[in-house]
């Protein structure tokens, strides 16, 4: 067991005769000078422990940054090709923790840098195994990029993650005015399904394997060059980093 857990453990037994003793000091017979010493005693072997397990959390080590190269190839783009800056997001539309960051995130981004031509984000597919329609919905996805339509589909599947199947993806098209019948034979040609395996067995290959991962920095070349970004981080942490490689230049 390691010292964090010793440490949760020991406060919460130690709380408990803590109270026991406060209860049956005056059940036994202890005097009031006899039951603090033992209380004063207790609190000190607590406040100890505490510090044991501050210290030990303290001295671990935070995980290293890594710094990825992504290819922009495959992908599917929100925002101006030309904007200075790039972020790339590694995505599946059934992962609760991309939609987090489709509704509390990308609505800042959009506003504040997207819109403006400051950045520009590159979608790439990685459907994780354990999502029953997620690769069916990144399929989705490029049958509508066909007819230009990604960044509709896009936001729809995130505003129905709970309901992807095959039936619900064609009456999704319909709503944003896709020409039905030609999205419908796209899916059932499933002309995407190798480009979507290769490209998360590519990703992969890089040690990105959850969802959502970015990578912000400079387009050059068709390729980003930057430090990963894990999970749904908050709108301000996105900000921050991109601010600053704006105010870096290219």
């Amino acid at each position: 067991m390691n010292r964090p857990v010793v440490a949760h453990l020991s406060r919460a037994t130690l709380a408990l005769v803590l109270g026991i003793l406060s209860s049956s000091a005056a059940a036994e017979g202890l005097t009031r000078e006899q039951g603090d010493e033992i209380l004063r005693e207790l609190r000190a072997l607590r406040a100890a422990v505490e510090r044991l397990g501050t210290r030990d959390v303290a001295a671990r080590p935070a995980p290293p940054v890594r710094e990825l190269e992504v290819s922009l190839a495959d992908g599917n783009r929100i925002g101006s090709p030309d904007a200075p800056l790039t972020l790339v997001q590694f995505t599946d539309y059934q992962c609760p923790y991309c939609a987090r960051f489709f509704r509390d995130v990308l609505p800042t981004l959009k506003e504040n840098y997207i819109d403006s031509g400051k950045l520009q984000l590159v979608v790439h597919d990685l459907p994780l195994d354990f999502h029953a329609h997620a690769a069916n919905a990144a399929h989705a996805a490029r049958c509508a990029a066909e007819q230009e339509r990604f960044v509709a589909m896009h936001d729809t599947l995130y505003g129905n993650a709970q309901a992807l199947d095959a039936g619900a993806l064609s009456q999704y098209a319909a709503n944003i005015g896709l020409d039905r019948a030609a999205f419908d034979a796209c899916m059932e040609s499933g002309r995407y399904r190798e480009s979507i395996t290769r490209g998360a067995a590519a990703i992969q290959a890089l040690g990105i394997t959850g969802t959502p991962t970015f990578v912000l920095g400079h387009a050059v070349d068709g390729k980003v060059k930057g430090p990963q970004i894990l999970g749904a981080q908050p709108a301000a942490a996105f900000a921050s980093r991109i601010d600053a490689l704006l105010e870096q230049g290219s």
